[in-house]
């Protein structure tokens, strides 16, 4: 989990997309045995936007993550709607 405060949900997703993109860029080894490229999956959400408590927001960026996963993972996904419309 991130939070940065102060930062607008577009500068959010950009900085999600950042990070996902650094993670494929990793070269990684274990036991001299290179592994595949890494990928994430990354939710994002905004207070108040999509939700006024840590809960509503946890539940809302939570599925914003399952959405990102389901559309074939290696992506950000950001929430699409207000806690208050569940």
């Amino acid at each position: 989990m991130l939070i940065l405060p102060e930062t607008t949900l577009a500068d959010t997703h950009k900085r999600a997309e950042q990070i996902r993109l650094g993670v494929r860029q990793l070269h990684l080894a274990y036991k001299e045995l290179i592994l595949d490229t890494l990928t994430i999956s990354l939710g994002v959400a905004s207070y108040p936007d999509h939700g006024t408590s840590f809960e509503d927001l946890m539940r809302i960026v939570d599925l914003a993550l399952y959405q990102a996963k389901d559309a074939s993972r290696d992506r950000v996904a950001v929430a699409t709607r207000h806690s208050d419309a569940q």
